[in-house]
């Protein structure tokens, strides 16, 4: 990949200086509040609501699949690797520039390997910003058992990447191919995806525990098998799809406390039709995967971010406050 050939340089290119979260337009009339985070085309851009966008950063290394911190001073990628998994992870200080490579995991790339394998996907950032959990993969491409692995955290202070020892089984293998987890509001739980089944796990990887969903919410069909976590909603609900056929399962929302499921709509006072297939919720915003790339919905309307969902990459960046969708009894 050309990317390799500039591992080396390690240098950043910011193409509009270090801004404060709410960004000054010219003549210093307010513009909206960065809300949505893309890549597209190596660039990482930070949009308001509306899908105005108030920052854009360029680096060495294109940007494709990341997570950015919180406080907005620091994004952990990987540089786009179509028809992979995943790829190795940078850090990136946006208001110093430098660029930094992530260590390889312990995992599948201990004193006796010759060759590194980091194949690493979905980083996300604790609401702190001190570290960032991301899937691990021992190839980039095959199966679900060939590219399975554990879930890894990055300690962003101290730059160290340890193993959850809960997503590795007694027997020293990968419990399956994970990805896309979550950390919960209060940084002391993690939400995770696993072949068709979601798990949480506690932050110290001490112990996983399986989420159940009642069996008759799940469709057993070819197109449409098990449970989808989206994440969490509030501290004591996770935003799940009941099967992968966006256009037909419905978005459910599960107490944790309670055990008990009920549709996302109800919950959140929304038509159904507008939470099918949604991939994040944020405050006032859905994030849905879209046939041209991504679509943006909130009270002000909708916008597409288009590109290939191989190379370009979206996320909600958290509220200032937990947000007006999130119902009393999931705080």
């Amino acid at each position: 990949m050309k990317w390799l050939a500039k591992l080396s340089i390690l240098a950043l290119v910011l193409l509009a200086p270090a801004i404060p979260c709410l960004a000054q337009a010219r003549g210093g009339t307010a513009v909206e509040r960065p809300a949505v985070a893309y890549t597209l085309d190596g660039v990482l851009y930070l949009a308001s609501e509306s899908g105005q966008v108030v920052r854009k950063i360029e680096s060495e290394l294109p940007i494709g699949d990341f997570a950015i911190s919180p406080d907005l001073k620091t994004v952990v990628f990987s540089p786009p690797h179509p028809g992979e998994v995943g790829g190795p992870l940078f850090i990136l200080d946006v208001a110093g520039g430098s660029i930094e490579p992530v260590m390889p995991d312990p995992y599948f790339n201990d004193a006796s390997v010759a060759d590194l394998a980091q194949f690493y996907s979905d980083p996300e950032f604790s609401r702190d910003g001190a570290q960032v959990v991301f899937a691990t993969h021992a190839y980039g491409e095959g199966s679900d058992v060939q590219t399975s692995g554990p879930l890894a955290v990055l300690d962003v202070p101290s730059r160290t990447v340890g193993i959850l020892r809960s997503t590795v089984g007694a027997d020293g293998f990968p419990l399956g191919h994970m990805g896309a987890a979550h950390w919960s509001p209060d940084g002391r739980r993690i939400l995770g995806n696993i072949e068709g089944h979601m798990f949480v796990t506690d932050a110290q990887g001490q112990a996983l525990a399986e989420v159940f969903v009642p069996e008759g919410e799940l469709s057993q069909s070819a197109d449409s098998y098990g449970v989808y976590a989206i994440g969490w909603l509030g501290a004591g609900c996770v935003l799940y799809q009941a099967g992968e056929d966006s256009a037909r399962d419905p978005a459910r929302v599960l107490r944790m406390s309670a055990r008990a499921t009920l549709p996302a709509a109800a919950m959140l006072r929304l038509p159904e039709d507008s939470l099918r297939g949604v991939r994040g919720v944020a405050g006032r915003l859905r994030l849905f995967p879209d046939p041209e790339g991504y679509r943006v919905e909130g009270p002000g309307g909708n916008w597409l971010i288009r590109g290939d969902r191989e190379i370009v990459f979206a996320r909600l960046l958290p509220p200032q406050s937990d947000g007006v969708l999130i119902p009393d009894e999931c705080r």
